[in-house]
């Protein structure tokens, strides 16, 4: 109910933050704040990030009755992460991810990424090391550091075309993977729900833009002009 909660407030207040722009929106690939919650396997955890656009590749479909644009765009994205394990840990990550998106007109979107970064656990329990006296030492902050990466795939959706509020949300199923744990390679699985909010004001930025046209109208064969018997 907590997480819940929290998924509405968050969702309240990128809203409110978007109202200033709602009026004058038109879609260009730009900085965003996203709030994610986690769920890594069954377990609760947050996730917040800043992407950053560094290339976009506009294309212009030209059809007979109208023009479709279609966005592909890279972005590094920034993000800070923790779950929570009841009665044993704490784990909280830092990654950096390369994203590709493919931004469809109607709103949808489809998303990629793969990310590497590091990660650190805090034990809940108190953890003592025997020194060479067999006394014992508390060690504080007990944990271990892992490095550790990312992958996932996210289908979305673009609310500018529709409300004309710079606003997405999506659904990302993903894995992440810790090593060394335990001398093995330990794989998570991961499902995020996130709300970003298009901060172009507060952050520009300028990627590389590439346009490309392509004309898929068809021109009729042309017909000779009809003339009279005897011409």
């Amino acid at each position: 109910m907590k997480h819940l909660l929290f998924i509405a407030l968050a969702t309240l207040a990128v809203q409110l933050l978007a109202q200033k722009d709602s009026s004058t929106y038109t879609y260009q690939p730009s900085t965003g704040l996203r709030t994610s919650y986690v769920a890594v396997g069954l377990l609760p955890g947050l996730k917040v990030g800043i992407e950053r656009p560094y290339r976009v590749v506009r294309t212009d479909y030209i059809k007979p009755n109208r023009v479709r644009t279609v966005f592909k765009e890279r972005y590094f994205v920034y993000n800070l992460a923790a779950y929570y394990q009841p009665r044993f840990h704490n784990h909280y990550m830092a990654h950096v991810d390369w994203q590709r998106n493919r931004q469809y007109p109607s709103g949808f979107f489809f998303e990629s990424s793969l990310g590497f970064g590091v990660s650190r656990t805090l034990l809940f329990q108190d953890t003592y090391r025997q020194l060479e006296d067999d006394s014992f030492k508390k060690v504080p902050m007990a944990g271990d550091f892992y490095a550790m990466a990312t992958i996932g795939w996210a289908l979305g959706y673009n609310w500018g075309p529709l409300l004309h509020v710079p606003i997405k949300t999506y659904i990302r199923p993903g894995l992440m993977v810790f090593a060394p744990y335990n001398n093995f390679i330990y794989p998570r699985t991961t499902l995020d729900f996130t709300v970003v909010y298009k901060a172009n004001r507060l952050w520009a930025a300028h990627p590389k833009l590439k346009v490309r046209v392509k004309d898929r109208t068809y021109n009729e064969p042309a017909t000779e002009p009809a003339t009279e018997p005897g011409e």
